[in-house]
């Protein structure tokens, strides 16, 4: 408000300006939502939340048989796509059994897709490799492409102490095994090591053994089998 010559004069903003009134006057605003209170408005909210709530969630069941309906309609190369897209986006190596859960698909036409697969994304021909490693199946990337692929990422390539080496070795060889029955290298800190081993988790323990004093057995772990990308410990050479 400002003081004139012909005294005090009005600026409130003209409706629909900033700082004025709204376009619409109350009356219309309430003849479009409704008049209902604001505790209503809760009510309807609450209620709606709860109806979703109550969904029910898909039947496994249903939509497995469903899936096995639609995967015995796919053709050979559709089936070897599906298996080849789920393994690449698998955090860790899948097994047959598990890519039949995850795809429906007969597990015979699985096997025969991976041996398609296999072909078709091995060592020295793609630079993505499908191994058989830890009871599953994984893509990897070139093994001989491995000094490009750390640069770019920006790591180091994973390394292993020779104690660390020698000590993994018996384990993987001798397992079930104690301390005791490890520490035949000498001059190492076998407690350090095994602990470091299984901080990185290729180190496990399996139980203990039943004679006096109930020794810990230790073995070696499935990341034991990625690491060095082994189908299973027969592998071991």
């Amino acid at each position: 408000m400002t003081t004139g010559s012909n005294g005090p004069q009005d600026e409130t903003p003209e409706p629909g300006t900033p700082g004025g009134p709204g376009p619409f006057s109350e009356e219309e605003i309430a003849a479009v939502t409704g008049p209902g209170p604001a505790d209503e408005l809760d009510e309807l909210e609450a209620a709606s939340i709860e109806e979703d709530s109550d969904e029910a969630p898909p039947d496994l069941e249903t939509s497995f048989e469903k899936l096995l309906s639609k995967s015995r309609k796919l053709s050979t190369d559709r089936i070897r796509t599906v298996i080849e897209s789920v393994l690449f986006v698998a955090e860790r190596p899948l097994s047959v059994d598990e890519l039949y859960m995850a795809t429906g698909i007969e597990r015979e036409l699985i096997a025969e897709a991976l041996n398609q697969l296999s072909g078709i994304h091995r060592d020295g021909i793609s630079g993505i490799v499908l191994y058989e490693v830890a009871g599953g199946w994984q893509f990897r990337t070139d093994p001989h492409s491995g000094e490009y692929v750390r640069r770019y990422l920006r790591v180091k390539p994973q390394r292993l102490t020779r104690a660390a080496v020698e000590t993994l070795a018996i384990i993987a060889y001798r397992q079930p095994v104690t301390r005791p029955e490890i520490e035949d290298i000498p001059g190492v800190d076998c407690g350090a090591v095994i602990k470091a081993l299984m901080d990185r988790k290729l180190v496990k323990i399996l139980g203990k053994r039943e004679e006096v004093g109930r020794p810990i057995l230790y073995g070696t772990s499935r990341e034991f089998l990625e690491f060095f990308a082994l189908k299973d410990l027969s592998a071991l050479p």
